[in-house]
């Protein structure tokens, strides 16, 4: 039989694992984040006198080198297939619970590298919609693939809220009286003449006809310009050869579009303004990483006027797209 001896040698051993394991994390994380502030300033330096691509690049290959390699691994091999093929770019939430989100990627790369994020919102029953925009800086062309999805999908919308109005129609005739239904008839015929071309009288049910969402932006990296620039209509706005936008006219908000989420995206304090003139900054939110050398240069203006409205996450720039703290954060930003 052991003795207590062994018992107690036991239990000290185990704490000591525990501390001595304890100990090995720590430091290994103040190494770590000496080792990324280091980086930091030589990204902050390549960025602000030699090439702001260089710098991206340098950032990129020694801070997140396996983060780069996840991603390539998505686009070339998991998530390689049509959107359709893992439940995006398609209406899978019938009962209008929940707004459809346009997913944005960043300025290298695909849709692809955001699979992760699309399935766990798609999980929570929310219809996830996604779109290749290219390479580079943003483009007036981006901007417009971003108009024409988001009428893509209220188009998908409004012919599925028409196939649902016929069908429960047509259900209903059929359970009605051939008395009820010819005195229906001749009703709307009333109605119609006595409104001349309008189709406001009609027996349809035009409550659900009318349902077409807003459609909700979250957009990672550089992708958030595309986003934000996309806030704003066409009429007042544009987007000029480095990338920047414009406005020609008075800020108008752009009608169908409701919250924009941007991911490592900081808002700085001019985005943030422009977002207040349309009345719409109650409906920006950051996911901010803390790890990130390449928006490091960005001040986020937003957390100081709505701190509620942004988050940090224990990620760098690329490797927060993966990161399951960081679905959640969206996740509950879109239903806030």
């Amino acid at each position: 039989m052991r003795s207590n001896n062994d018992y107690r040698r036991d239990l000290w051993n185990g704490f000591t694992s525990i501390f001595l394991l304890r100990w090995i994390s720590v430091v290994g994380q103040n190494i770590y984040t000496i080792w990324f502030y280091i980086n930091k300033f030589l990204v902050e330096v390549m960025q602000q006198y030699i090439s702001p691509a260089l710098g991206a690049i340098y950032g990129m290959l020694f801070l997140e080198a396996h983060t780069i390699c996840k991603a390539t691994w998505y686009t070339l091999k998991k998530y390689r297939k049509d959107p359709q093929a893992y439940g995006l770019n398609q209406r899978n939430e019938p009962n209008h619970l929940h707004h459809p989100v346009l997913l944005l990627h960043g300025a290298v790369g695909s849709w692809s590298y955001l699979g992760d994020l699309a399935v766990a919102l798609k999980n929570a029953n929310i219809p996830v919609f996604v779109i290749d925009l290219g390479f580079g800086l943003p483009t007036e062309e981006m901007r417009k693939k971003v108009f024409n999805k988001i009428e893509e999908i209220r188009r998908l919308y409004s012919n599925s809220n028409k196939r649902t109005d016929n069908e429960s129609y047509t259900g209903q005739n059929e359970r009605q009286s051939p008395n009820i239904i010819q005195q229906e008839a001749s009703t709307v015929k009333l109605i119609r003449i006595s409104h001349g071309n309008e189709t406001t009288g009609t027996a349809t049910n035009s409550k659900s006809s009318n349902m077409i969402p807003l459609v909700d932006i979250v957009a990672h990296s550089n992708g958030g310009n595309v986003a934000l620039y996309s806030a704003f209509t066409e009429d007042c706005s544009y987007i000029d050869e480095q990338g920047n936008l414009k406005f020609r006219s008075a800020l108008e908000a752009n009608p169908h579009i409701g919250k924009v989420i941007t991911v490592a995206f900081p808002s700085n304090q001019t985005e943030t303004k422009w977002m207040h003139e349309i009345n719409k900054t109650n409906d920006l939110f950051n996911v901010n990483a803390k790890y990130d050398a390449l928006m490091g240069y960005k001040k986020c203006a937003l957390v100081e006027e709505l701190p509620a409205h942004v988050e940090y996450i224990d990620a760098g720039h690329i490797g927060i797209v993966f990161n399951r703290t960081a679905h959640n954060r969206i996740l509950q930003f879109l239903l806030k």
